[in-house]
């Protein structure tokens, strides 16, 4: 997930490359955040809920928040949940060091999946080695997913151009692993909070995107609610009130008790994903799930046999089709 930075801020200028995937495959024209700070936006996204809006405070007494989360929903639900987290120490650290933020993780603030997250909340590494790049190669990235960028990397300490700088180096090697090149996988970018203004940017990539532009109000919860749409689970908390987001991207729900899922990484980017025998999405988010407060990815996997990706232009549509109407 990204962070800080508004809309206005962001395109076109701020982040060139961003924007040019946001006009090749798609985005939504007005999205905002929940709230500030950072922690209630990731746990609105993440858990359904912001919570009462806490503040930037580190896990523990009086800052945990009940399951499930949406990683904990995949995982009840017999799928894969991961989160990966650029300069974390340790897996699910739940203190900042260095770089890395805790509040910009919002697994590790949900007590009662703390062995979860432990097993699944894991460094990063780069884009040519470690947990990410090695389940990009091998097409394994979970139905459930987030890539956090650290706070160089998110714009919240850095600059967008750094940020942009940091998307450049990583979509690209998401999507040359199998997951893109056989059109399972979806991602998404966002960011988790404005500052001229809580109107934030919300990319999304796919296969079967083109051009195309979201104008029906949305907020973070519809992302929440896409995640849970894609591995079959009800809508979390407040995002049973939330637009849904399948119909725009192309996909078609099927019987949900046959869904399999794929992952969901935070940066702002979420990835879609489906599997050989199954339609799997994921969704990647630098944390390729927002772009807020700071400049997160997050990645978004589903796998799920009963989805399936349909063209969204026809030979005869228009250059650029305007989504209004909600899965």
């Amino acid at each position: 997930m990204e962070e800080n930075h508004s809309t206005g801020e962001v395109f076109p200028a701020g982040m060139p490359y961003l924007w040019h995937l946001a006009q090749r495959y798609g985005y939504a024209s007005d999205y905002t955040a929940i709230t500030h700070p950072s922690l209630p936006n990731y746990l609105a996204i993440f858990s359904g809920s912001a919570f009462n809006d806490p503040p930037d405070c580190s896990p523990g007494p009086g800052c945990s928040y009940p399951a499930p989360s949406v990683f904990g929903q995949a995982l009840a639900m017999g799928k894969t949940a991961r989160a990966y987290q650029e300069s974390m120490p340790a897996p699910c650290d739940r203190s900042d060091s260095g770089n890395y933020a805790v509040r910009h993780n919002p697994w590790a603030y949900i007590p009662a999946e703390a062995a979860a997250c432990r097993a699944g909340d894991v460094p990063s590494g780069t884009p040519s080695s470690g947990p990410l790049a090695s389940d990009v190669r091998a097409g394994t990235l979970p139905n459930v997913g987030l890539l956090t960028p650290n706070l160089i990397n998110d714009a919240h300490d850095g600059t967008l151009g750094q940020a942009d700088a940091w998307l450049r180096r990583w979509i690209p090697v998401i999507m040359s692993g199998p997951d893109w090149r056989r059109h399972r996988l979806a991602i998404a970018v966002v960011f988790d909070e404005g500052e001229t203004t809580n109107q934030v940017p919300l990319v999304l990539i796919a296969p079967g995107l083109s051009s195309t532009v979201i104008r029906r109000p949305l907020d973070h919860y519809a992302l929440t609610r896409l995640i849970d749409t894609v591995i079959g689970a009800p809508p979390l908390r407040r995002a049973v009130g939330a637009p849904g987001l399948a119909r725009q991207l192309g996909l078609k729900a099927g019987d949900p008790a046959r869904q399999h899922t794929g992952s969901f990484d935070g940066y702002g980017v979420m990835l879609m994903r489906r599997a050989a025998a199954a339609a799997s999405v994921r969704l990647v988010t630098p944390s390729l799930a927002r772009m807020w407060e700071m400049c997160t990815l997050t990645v978004f996997s589903l796998m799920n046999r009963s989805w399936a990706m349909r063209r969204l232009l026809s030979p005869s549509a228009s250059s650029v089709r305007t989504c209004r109407s909600v899965g």
